[in-house]
């Protein structure tokens, strides 16, 4: 096998196989145009239909005796150390105006949050979230980056990165979202796939 192809196929096998940050291997193979084009054009593939929900953007679908409208998915990459996983998201609206999202990945399995209105958010170094007059201790810290939006077809073309802080306790679900945008606050539950039907 000629050694161009020898590469293509290493750099892929550890950008997906392996899930590793795939930015990494095309960093180490700039000097290598080709590789580095065919890369991009493996991983530019990804679409609706590799996501784990099947929701077709602007359906209508239930959650529960809830109606929402889809208006966008996104697929994160996450890491902590030398921890990398993904996780896909998909932006809900409700009947009057509300925003919702559904967050699936297999290490928290299916989440359905809600955004929290706050005039006053704790900073990255914060140790707790407060929430209803109680402060809840974080429980894990993550950075991301935005590898796949729907609305595009494929990953932003600006490199859209965020920190999560998360509180998760048997009483509440809490999660402190900081991007370039500035801070939200989520607040949420684990759901059965079950209770999720497309209209």
């Amino acid at each position: 096998m000629p050694e161009n192809k020898w590469l293509t196929f290493i750099v892929i096998y550890l950008s997906v196989v392996s899930r590793q940050d795939y930015g990494y291997y095309l960093r180490k193979s700039r000097k290598d145009q080709s590789v580095k084009k065919r890369v991009i054009s493996y991983l530019a593939t990804m679409n609706l239909s590799d996501l784990h929900l099947k929701l077709p953007l602007h359906a209508n679908i239930l959650v529960g005796d809830d109606t929402f409208r889809v208006l966008n998915a996104r697929v994160y990459q996450g890491w902590q150390d030398f921890r990398r996983w993904r996780w896909e998201e998909w932006q809900l609206q409700s009947s009057d105006g509300v925003e919702h999202w559904l967050s699936y990945s297999t290490h928290e399995g299916l989440l359905f949050l809600k955004k929290v209105s706050a005039t006053q958010l704790p900073p990255k170094t914060s140790k707790t979230i407060p929430f209803e007059g109680i402060d809840y201790r974080i429980t894990d810290s993550i950075n991301a980056k935005c590898v796949f939006d729907a609305s595009v077809g494929r990953a932003p073309l600006r490199n859209i990165r965020s920190t999560y802080l998360t509180a998760d306790t048997p009483s509440v679900y809490l999660s402190l979202e900081f991007d370039e945008e500035g801070t939200e606050l989520f607040t949420g539950r684990q759901i059965s796939e079950a209770l999720i039907e497309v209209l």
